[in-house]
């Protein structure tokens, strides 16, 4: 459950972050708001299976309707080098997000970006089941004997 003590607020134009926070957190968020203005909220976590999935290194497939909502608007991030404290790394992330609405931070966790608060906590529970889902369907056609269905463009 998301909770407001979960969430930081930034201004932007000060730099000054309202209450203690995670420096590597602060890196990533605040490169995004600078190179999307669009975006308003950015939700990043380091989930279980959003983790799981992201050692994969490879976009979700179109197995269901929720993760229809990232067709075409997620990427994937495979370059991570540690704790996102340089410059050179927060820029990277933001740059691998371009336009999307989501990016899979390889061996780290799942990044999320939309207009609300709650959009991007729902936004991100709808990307970390999807990363569920891809583990279990990829796990039941490992032995060959199943295939997986997939949805129409």
């Amino acid at each position: 459950m998301l909770k407001a003590s979960d969430m930081i607020c930034i201004n932007f134009k000060t730099g000054q972050v309202e209450i203690p926070a995670n420096a590597a957190g602060v890196q990533i968020h605040s490169a995004t708001h600078k190179r999307r203005p669009d975006v308003h909220a950015v939700c990043h976590a380091h989930s279980i299976y959003g983790r799981a999935y992201s050692a994969l290194g490879k976009p979700l497939e179109m197995l269901n309707q929720d993760v229809c909502n990232f067709y075409n608007a997620h990427s994937v991030y495979t370059s991570y080098g540690g704790v996102a404290l340089a410059a050179e790394e927060r820029e990277n992330i933001a740059a691998a997000l371009g336009n999307g609405k989501a990016t899979v931070l390889m061996n780290h966790g799942l990044l999320t970006v939309v207009q609300t608060v709650d959009e991007a906590a729902f936004s991100y529970r709808v990307l970390e089941r999807s990363c569920r889902v891809q583990l279990l369907v990829d796990a039941a056609v490992a032995g060959g004997k199943m295939e997986k269905g997939w949805l129409g463009k």
